[in-house]
């Protein structure tokens, strides 16, 4: 009897580790769908990949450069509004001549970068003409000094 109940407890253990491997597969397989979905520009997974004008993740080294003005140099800000379709951005985007540096947390909310030299300031008037456009602002240059507190 003893042998029995060993048998059957030494099944079970074996139960429970196959269902524990089962649930770690389809969990690594769902990291492995979103990372996919987030690499190829899926929209759902918040990127868009319009004509290759739009990417998420960090900037490229370089983009940081500074200039008197106190803002990074040929760099806005936009906030589109709620329900703003991805072709309308991407039209947008490519009459103004504009490049998608990174997206953020925010719905709608991107850091671009013109591409045809026109002036910031000249570029987000242009971007307010659209009614699509909730508002745009130069990518202003923030640091933190712990003697002075936060400067532009």
């Amino acid at each position: 009897m003893t042998v029995l109940k060993a048998y059957n407890q030494s099944k079970y253990k074996i139960f429970l580790i196959s269902i524990f491997f089962l649930l770690l597969i389809f969990a690594c397989n769902n990291i492995k769908k979103e990372d996919e979905e987030r690499s190829s520009g899926d929209v759902r997974a918040g990127n868009i990949q319009a004509a290759g004008t739009m990417k998420t993740g960090k900037l490229p080294s370089g983009l940081h450069d500074s200039n008197s003005t106190g803002y990074v140099k040929d760099q806005i800000i936009v906030k589109f509004t709620k329900g703003t379709d991805p072709k309308t951005i991407s039209i947008i985007q490519k009459e103004l001549h504009l490049e998608t540096l990174r997206t953020f947390s925010s719905p709608n909310l991107f850091l671009m970068k013109v591409t045809d030299k026109t002036p910031v300031k000249n570029m987000i008037k242009s971007l307010n003409k659209y009614k699509e456009v909730k508002y745009s602002e130069p990518n202003y240059k923030m640091s933190s000094d712990s003697k002075k507190g936060l400067k532009p």
